[in-house]
């Protein structure tokens, strides 16, 4: 990849001292890196950002309060063919960096502990309280030394067709993430949405999306109307909707269709409230599932199940579901993965499911510490 060497150095230099930043690459796309010379990002609530432009939006799973962070860029950097950044604007004396040196130990789920919560979902689902709910655990890996530079680079290589994004907040402190689900995209009033839920392990998944299970294609079924409803509900005009069609995804395989249409005035930030959470990361009812969620999982989710990605920037939107994510704390990254669960699920594959998932994170973390 063009400039990538000097994409690597430059996220090093804002990881190294600890600086306000955003460094992401859409699929097909080149590395942006967006500095903030303060290092608090701005809440924001969703109503108000029909008034900014060119800034990076971090939101998470769920908040109290609704908001979202709202990273203004002092410094842009890109990086790729016919870009001529010079990433020695870094070291301005404008820019004030935090410490990131905290170390944190994180409660993780077992498989006799996920399965458990998988037969405790299932009764409440039969018991009509969702009709499906994502559970979600959390895995520590040891870096070893091994730089989240490095592994942002290695992402970009080893996923072309996902989002990469590193994310170093006061905030929310460092995340990765390589996420193959766009929660978002729009440019000049045209809007386009994904509905990917379903999962199978690639070497077994069907090329013919009909196919698949019955319990994959109820998850996606779930998805397909709850972007279906948002549309409507908005007020999208001339929608049309392609798929499911299969989705590869790293080492697993979604089902996946595309919404597109042409938003009514300013509606982005409305499709994104009546979009977010979606039953592929939440379940349904929505709030239904929340509050199972927050009940059974032993770990905040904090940015993960959330979303992310550039706001406004240069007349485009696109916003990515952080899904195949981890927060990097010290020499430990704090993988996170998660399943639909619906009255169908099978604890023992449920939990595979999740295994596989992990595997975007553990197979380079691996083999890059081998080096």
């Amino acid at each position: 990849m063009n400039g990538s060497v000097e994409a690597g150095k430059a996220l090093q230099y804002c990881l190294d001292h600890g600086l306000t930043m955003a460094c992401w690459r859409s699929p097909g796309g080149i590395i942006h890196l967006a500095v903030q010379h303060l290092p608090a990002t701005s809440p924001s609530d969703l109503s108000a950002l029909a008034k900014e432009r060119n800034v990076f939006l971090a939101a998470p799973f769920s908040s109290s309060d609704g908001k979202v962070s709202v990273l203004r860029p002092d410094v842009v950097l890109s990086f790729g063919p016919g870009e001529t950044s010079d990433p020695e604007v870094l070291r301005s004396s404008l820019f004030q960096g935090t410490d990131f040196s905290r170390t944190t130990a994180e409660p993780g789920l077992d498989r006799s502990s996920y399965c458990r919560l998988v037969e405790r979902l299932k009764e409440a689902i039969r018991s009509g309280a969702a009709e499906k709910v994502v559970l979600s655990r959390t895995l520590g890996l040891a870096l070893d030394g091994l730089s989240a530079a490095d592994l942002f680079l290695d992402a970009c290589t080893r996923n072309p067709d996902a989002f990469v994004c590193a994310l170093q907040t006061p905030e929310h402190g460092l995340w990765l993430g390589a996420s193959p689900e766009r929660l978002l995209r729009a440019e000049d009033g045209r809007v386009e949405v994904d509905a990917i839920a379903g999962t199978l392990p690639g070497p077994i998944a069907p090329e013919d999306p009909l196919s698949w299970g019955p319990k994959e294609r109820h998850e996606q079924d779930l998805v397909t109307r709850a972007v279906l409803d948002a549309f409507l509900t908005q007020g999208v005009e001339g929608m049309t909707i392609r798929g499911p069609e299969v989705l590869p995804a790293g080492p697993v395989h979604h089902l996946h269709t595309r919404f597109s249409g042409q938003l009514v005035d300013d509606a982005l930030a409305g499709l994104v409230q009546a979009l977010h959470p979606t039953p592929a990361v939440c379940g349904t009812p929505r709030g239904a599932a929340m509050d199972l969620i927050g009940r059974l999982e032993p770990s905040p989710r904090g940015l993960y199940a959330g979303y992310w990605g550039a706001w406004r920037w240069y007349g485009r939107t696109e916003l990515m579901v952080n899904i195949r994510c981890l927060r990097i704390q010290k020499e430990l990254a704090v993988l996170h993965v998660g399943g639909g669960i619906t009255a169908e699920s099978d604890p023992d594959s449920e939990w595979e499911e999740t295994e596989q998932k992990a595997r975007t994170w553990q197979v380079p973390i691996s083999s890059l510490t081998i080096r």
